[in-house]
């Protein structure tokens, strides 16, 4: 096996590790690799590399062609690889915004994007004030979680609502929780309809917050934006429709930074 004469870490794993030894041997310059090549890069024995290419082959992270008989990295890693540029892509553009929304709002703002069928927080700027939220950077939430996963679940086709739901069932946070399915659809299109969606006590007792969508150049929800609140200063006069009007603007200020010309 290669080592790169780095310590193993802490919570280590061989098998996942000989996996990442295999994908590691495609490069730019060697795109195609045989059995062979793999088992010389990686030193690993015979029927161990078999198992690993065969497992790895059938989640698509790599692409068998029988007549060549050469290996090369499947769609699935075309499509990590998409998620990871678009994230670092949609940070670097709304990072600014992040900023002056929270400035402007003195509450915690987070983005949110979602990767297979979780939400997971790309980037946050915290509040002022106390903190009311632990939706760290990195963290994997079910991506009905919360405002952001409502706004993102809320633009998906029907039948990929109801397969996520099932594969995922809606929780009992709060009292506010939406569980019944066809109840929680009915908030998704709604959301849809107004384009933003007011969130009380959904995921964390005492707590609200604002969030809308933030789609690409073309059109698509790539990510949602939302600050979070104690919920009675959120319900003042007045602040529910300056704040749904503040991230409504910075999303469609994001939504054109990555060419969406709609906005």
């Amino acid at each position: 096996m290669k080592d790169n004469g780095q310590a193993k870490p802490t919570y280590y794993v061989q098998s996942v590790d000989r996996a990442m030894d295999i994908l590691e041997c495609f490069t730019f310059k060697r795109k195609e690799l045989t059995q062979g090549e793999i088992i010389q890069q990686t030193g690993l024995n015979r029927t161990t590399v078999l198992r690993l290419l065969s497992h790895l082959s059938s989640r698509n992270y790599l692409k068998y062609d029988s007549q060549t008989r050469l290996y090369q990295l499947g769609n699935k890693m075309l499509e990590l690889g998409g998620i990871a540029l678009s994230s670092i892509s949609l940070r670097k553009i709304a990072g600014p915004y992040l900023t002056r929304l929270r400035n402007e709002i003195g509450h915690t703002i987070l983005l949110g994007v979602r990767m297979e069928d979780d939400l997971v927080y790309v980037d946050k700027r915290d509040g002022k004030g106390v903190m009311v939220t632990t939706s760290e950077i990195g963290r994997r939430r079910p991506l009905h979680f919360g405002m952001l996963g409502m706004v993102l679940m809320a633009y998906l086709p029907r039948k990929e609502q109801m397969r996520i739901i099932k594969r995922h069932p809606l929780e009992h946070y709060t009292s506010k929780s939406i569980t019944n399915d066809e109840e929680f659809i009915c908030r998704l299109d709604e959301i849809r309809e107004d384009g933003f969606y007011i969130g009380r006590e959904d995921v964390f007792e005492g707590i609200g917050g604002v969030s809308a969508p933030v789609l690409d150049q073309r059109g698509n929800v790539v990510a949602a934006l939302g600050f979070t609140m104690i919920l009675s200063l959120l319900d003042r006069k007045d602040v529910v429709a300056e704040t749904v009007e503040k991230v409504k603007s910075t999303a469609l200020a994001i939504s054109a930074g990555l060419g969406n010309k709609v906005c």
